[in-house]
């Protein structure tokens, strides 16, 4: 399992892949670690656990253990779970996508006819994750929060929280049920599907409150939020409540978007109208008149632009209404670990046959961001005391069955990273730049790393890999 999430941080690619790529490395323990092994690590891994007490909306497997005894390891009496992100997303399959798993369904690949499975991830507000879940690929988001929290509650023993998730999320029959279970949540609001808000919740004239947030890489964000209650009738009535956020950047990129679509419908409109109404795009801004001919609707792009730049929030938090936009927002992170996982680790697509294979290989990924590392060039950036992979052939050992095999060594300096080309014309990274051992190591989070020796008295060494969590 080391070597298959060592390898995804590293390069990526598939078991196969990893298999090719330890014949070039010389990893502790690995030696003789061959292709089938791999293959059953991840089946181990996606394993149905004989006690299924507690399981959800889906069969409890020895992944779960894993992620229950990774968070428990890192809590503390001071670890803050008041609030928790939730959200999921859909991966594709090439072939039938095992027993259970792969099915048909909404595809945010935009790939429908192909099989996908659903992956849900959970968060701290902080961004480390908490668990995950792996679901068929015909299960709808509206049905995913309750048996999350009710996992989160039950096998991570999270008593307070409160839960944030987008406009998938939201039913009243899941509100019903996070409040009668006592559980805070914000929620994104159907502003265009659900009358209430639409006849109510937007008409309200109330002036907004500017809120400017700043950027994680530099810059502002200015956002403008208010509170509207509905259905505060007296004591006996238990009202709603609703925030209302408004980006003004959005609404200019939204306008933008419905001008550039108008104006490519009226050209499509001079060739003809038969091929309209199949495009989605065009077709809701499209009106029949009495003619038999589609023509553009006015009524209709004035009841779109009322919603450029707008979202809002259903809540039963006693936060104040900034923070309520804010921890909503904080929602970025989850799609900063999709992307990671679908494009930087390349956990897509997946070739496995079985559901235990399929679900330990979605598994992988997630012990790198629940340690919160982060893949970068200068080697696997785990807590695992690894520096830079030095691209020269070592000698043959005795009983080596791999030769010819790079070493990953500490690097004795690694501020900056380069990358250069070795035998065969594949790249490595290597690590240079005035940075010392000591401040290696600290970068790394505090792991001792052992630095290289000079090219004089020794060129090559080996420095054993330490990762915290190998007794997993």
């Amino acid at each position: 399992m080391f070597a298959s999430v060592l390898h995804r941080l590293v390069v990526s690619g598939s078991d196969r892949a990893c298999d090719k790529w330890l014949e070039a490395y010389q990893i502790d323990s690995a030696d003789r670690l061959e292709l089938h092994q791999l293959y059953r690590a991840m089946a181990w891994l996606g394993e149905e656990l004989a006690d299924q007490s507690g399981a959800t909306r889906a069969a409890r497997r020895n992944k779960d253990l894993i992620e229950e005894a990774l968070f428990e390891g890192r809590r503390s009496l001071f670890s803050d779970l008041s609030v928790v992100l939730f959200d999921t997303t859909s991966l594709l399959f090439y072939g039938a996508g095992g027993e259970g798993l792969g099915r048909h369904g909404k595809s945010k690949d935009h790939r429908p006819e192909l099989k996908q499975v659903i992956v849900g991830v959970v968060i701290d507000a902080e961004g480390r994750p908490i668990c995950s879940e792996t679901w068929p690929g015909n299960a709808t988001d509206v049905k995913a929060l309750l048996p999350v929290v009710t996992r989160l509650r039950e096998r991570f023993g999270i008593g307070r929280m409160c839960v944030v998730a987008d406009r998938g999320m939201i039913s009243a029959e899941t509100i019903a049920e996070l409040e009668r279970r006592g559980i805070d949540y914000i929620l994104g609001a159907r502003e265009r599907s659900d009358a209430e808000v639409r006849r109510v919740v937007l008409a309200d004239s109330k002036p907004m409150a500017p809120l400017v947030i700043p950027r994680a890489r530099g810059g502002e964000t200015a956002i403008e939020v208010k509170e509207v209650m509905v259905g505060d009738w007296g004591p006996q009535c238990k009202p709603r409540r609703y925030v209302v956020c408004f980006n003004p950047e959005q609404a200019q990129r939204d306008a933008a978007a419905r001008a550039a679509i108008l104006d490519s419908l009226r050209i499509k409109l001079q060739q003809g109208d038969k091929g309209l109404v199949g495009n989605a795009g065009y077709r809701r801004f499209l009106a029949t008149p009495s003619e038999g001919h589609f023509e553009i609707d006015a009524d209709r792009i004035a009841e779109d632009s009322r919603f450029d730049g707008l979202y809002v929030l259903r809540t039963n938090s006693k936060m104040s209404t900034l923070s309520i936009a804010l921890a909503y927002r904080q929602l970025w992170r989850v799609e900063a670990i999709f992307k990671t996982a679908k494009s930087i680790l390349e956990t897509r697509p997946i070739y496995h046959q079985s559901d235990a294979a399929i679900a330990g290989h979605l598994f992988v990924p997630r012990p790198a961001p629940a340690q919160g590392t982060r893949r970068a060039a200068g080697c696997c950036q785990h807590e695992c005391g690894v520096g830079r992979c030095r691209a020269r052939p070592r000698s043959r050992r005795a009983g080596d069955s791999r030769a010819g095999r790079q070493t990953l060594c500490a690097p004795a300096s690694g501020a900056r990273v380069r990358r250069r080309r070795v035998q065969g014309g594949r790249r490595r990274p290597a690590a240079t730049g005035p940075a010392t051992a000591e401040r290696y190591a600290a970068a790394r989070g505090g792991i001792r790393a052992t630095a290289a020796p000079s090219r004089a008295t020794a060129a090559w060494c080996h420095a054993p890999l330490n990762f915290p969590d190998s007794r997993l």
